[in-house]
């Protein structure tokens, strides 16, 4: 049986799992930790958008307002090393 911990340090999030482990599994996990880092973002913008963990790629998907929210969701996301590439799909809408 897996079991999955996360916390939640200043910086970084630390998800630890068992040895046993599927690659559904493991994408699962990534995607959680990702998905984890974005809703605890100190930019709003970045809180709704979603992803997918499929071989060792990341896609980001969603809309923000601006090309540096573009590109702080990519940097949010970079820094964990089961993430092979990322595919960044997110759109930016200029807000009205």
């Amino acid at each position: 049986m897996n079991t999955l911990q996360t916390t939640i340090p200043t910086h970084r999030v630390r998800v630890s799992q068992a040895t046993t482990q599927t690659d559904g599994d493991r994408h699962c996990v990534v995607t959680h930790a990702v998905l984890l880092r974005l809703r605890t973002s100190s930019y709003y913008a970045l809180r709704s958008l979603t992803c997918e963990f499929r071989s060792g790629q990341l896609y980001l998907d969603g809309n923000v307002p601006s090309y540096y929210m573009k590109q702080m969701a990519q940097e949010t996301v970079r820094h964990d090393d089961r993430v092979e590439g990322i595919i960044n799909r997110v759109v930016v809408r200029y807000l009205d």
